[in-house]
Formats: C-alpha cells, structure tokens, sequence
C-alpha cells in the first residue's frame, strides 16, 4: 500500500526515591576520556552498591570501568569513571549521547538509594 504512519508517545517510569547521597567532583564533563568522580554516603556499612547511569534519553545503563563498589564501615564510598571511549591504536572515537545525565546507587543490603546529576558535553569528534 505504501501508507506510512508515525506516532509518538511518553513513558513515565516509577519515580526513585533517595535517602542517601551522592555527589560528583565535576557538574560538566566532556564527552571523551574525561575522568569523573563520584562520593556516596548514607549506605550500610560494609555494604555492596550497585549504580546505573540514566543516559539523557531515559535509557538506563550499566556503568562500565568501576571496580566493585563496596562501602566502608561508616557507609561511605567512592569511584572514578571516564566518559566516551579511545582505543589507542585504532581511529575509534565515540563521544555517545550528549547532554544530562544520572548516577544511581542503590545500597544492596539496606536499599539506600542517591542520585547525582551531571552533564555531558561534547564537540570534540566532527560528525
């Protein structure tokens, strides 16, 4: 028939609720090989803390290039991750999607729960 079609639509998600904290070093990083860190605190002590990113399309992804996190006795933690991708020896380049971002870490024992947000810039790659 060669009739097309297009429609949009929003979709809304359970809102997160945080009672615990997480800031970054950093509001604005470039969009690649910039180093970010993030400091939490308010978790169990002693405990594992799973974090995911929230690209600035809603998408939620796994944060790459982080050891294990794991607070210390007082609840506290600490990581440090890097935006985009080099491969040295390779003409590969990847800013991803610009704009902001979130972090968040759930405490996987107590279900402590922060969100930090930052932006991401970029630029630097010519389409």
């Amino acid at each position: 028939s060669w009739w097309g079609g297009e429609t949009w639509f929003t979709l809304i998600g359970n809102q997160v609720d945080t009672n615990a904290w997480l800031w970054t070093d950093k509001d604005v990083v470039g969009g690649i090989n910039e180093y970010i860190s993030f400091s939490g605190s308010g978790f169990g002590a002693q405990e594992p803390v799973t974090c995911w990113l929230r690209t600035p399309h809603n998408q939620a992804l796994e944060v790459f290039n982080i050891p294990e996190v794991k607070t210390d006795g007082s609840g506290a933690f600490s990581f440090t991750t890097w935006t985009g991708g080099f491969w040295p020896g390779y003409d590969y380049f990847s800013e991803g999607a610009l704009g902001v971002y979130a972090m968040t870490c759930r405490g996987n024992l107590s279900g402590a729960t922060a969100i930090a947000e930052f932006t991401v810039t970029g630029g630097i790659v010519d389409p």
